[in-house]
């Protein structure tokens, strides 16, 4: 494997980093390997890099088991394992993005190169450079540092941190279910978006972003009045586009309950 770190972004002092990866020796013994990702978040980039590697590997043998050939992972599984999960996840499955399992089970029937091809102009390219050096290298000595300094660099840059603590009386282990209120998520699948994001897209000259009438695939992004002052005016983001932008790699945005797409492609009559 030849592994490529890439730069997402060191907002807050924190380096954030992707990594992908191309298959220098034959291909991958599943296709949808070549779409495998890793990201990390660390104030060390040192450990941000390490952490996206890891993934990154973790990812390839996860996207095989959970949505390649079937009869392989029938064979890598305890005996009835894969029965029983698609029973138990069936309904589950059934109600969630029905796009994400339309696209995985298209994916089933694309070899490496194909897939490699939709990567290539996107999620492989290799645009720009950025200096190692240059990201940051903030050392975390003990187990809660690096929850402290993001804690403390968010809260620095005016976000509400909010969580409830569900940690077990006696638990030496803290479970803590943690929002932060206008950080924004991934928005490309559904189009979720706030200011944040209408900012940055605006400084990048994005298209996804307009101003003026509302119309059918055009959408009002909600926001609050004083932001609408801050981007002057109701930022619109276009759904159509972002449609066309994500193309056949849906995929890479939201996958669908494992094994199912497998399961499918496999009970497909044959042409």
């Amino acid at each position: 494997m030849r592994p490529i770190p890439k730069f997402a972004t060191d907002e807050f002092g924190i380096a954030n980093l992707y990594c992908v990866g191309i298959d220098e020796r034959g291909e991958p013994a599943e296709p949808i390997m070549v779409s495998a990702c890793g990201e990390a978040a660390h104030p060390d980039a040192w450990a941000a890099l390490e952490k996206a590697l890891t993934e990154y590997a973790a990812s390839r043998s996860r996207k095989a088991y959970a949505h390649g050939d079937d009869a392989r992972t029938r064979a890598l599984s305890p005996a009835g394992y894969v029965d029983r999960f698609l029973a138990e996840s069936g309904g589950a499955a059934k109600s969630s993005d029905t796009r994400a399992l339309a696209a995985m089970i298209d994916w089933q029937s694309r070899d490496a190169a194909t897939i490699r091809g939709w990567l290539a102009p996107n999620m492989l390219s290799e645009r720009t450079r950025k200096p190692f050096s240059e990201l940051p290298h903030t050392p975390c000595p003990g187990a809660r540092d690096r929850g402290r300094i993001a804690l403390d660099r968010v809260a620095a840059a005016g976000f509400d941190v909010l969580y409830v603590d569900m940690t077990p009386p006696g638990c030496p282990v803290s479970t803590v279910k943690l929002i932060v209120p206008g950080m924004e998520v991934e928005t490309m699948s559904y189009g979720r978006i706030g200011e944040r994001g209408v900012a940055k897209l605006m400084a990048m000259d994005s298209p996804l972003i307009r101003f003026g009438e509302a119309r059918e695939g055009l959408e009002p992004v909600r926001v609050t009045e004083a932001a609408m002052e801050r981007l002057g005016g109701r930022p619109l983001f276009d759904m159509a586009r972002a449609r066309e932008i994500v193309g056949p790699l849906y995929p890479l945005y939201r996958e669908p309950e494992a094994h199912h797409a497998a399961a499918a492609a496999e009970a497909r009559p044959s042409a």
